[in-house]
């Protein structure tokens, strides 16, 4: 494994700075920010998404969980939530969940199958 370059490392180190600068700007008290995590939560439900309070046992799922950019994808037992990888199973606490079947079957009926998705899969599916 090679080493960053140290330009590639200051780049990025300014680009997270920026970025947390702009986010103070945008949100600058604990109000604005909470408004905005109920205006993003009620859009993804207008998207589809539905409380991970009501999602069923047993079931392929994409879930949302918070501080996380990407959708996962996994399940629900009697014990929790837990999302899988190819190689893993980890527990996982999400906000939002998707029935990942209905999911797949409007995302293919809307576009064509995209590559290099950020989600993962359940192992043995």
């Amino acid at each position: 494994m090679t080493e960053p370059s140290r330009a590639l490392v200051e780049a990025l180190w300014d680009a997270a700075k920026a970025s947390r600068a702009k986010r103070a700007e945008d949100m600058p008290d604990e109000e604005t920010c909470l408004r905005r995590l109920f205006d993003a939560v009620e859009r993804m439900k207008e998207l589809g998404w539905r409380d991970a309070v009501y999602a069923p046992k047993s079931a392929p799922l994409l879930l949302i969980e918070p501080g996380c950019t990407a959708v996962l994808r996994g399940y629900r037992d009697s014990v929790g939530f837990w999302v899988t990888t190819d190689d893993d199973t980890y527990p996982s606490h999400p906000i939002l969940f998707m029935d990942r079947a209905a999911a797949e079957l409007a995302s293919e009926s809307a576009s064509p199958p995209t590559s290099g998705s950020s989600t993962t899969t359940k192992q043995g599916e």
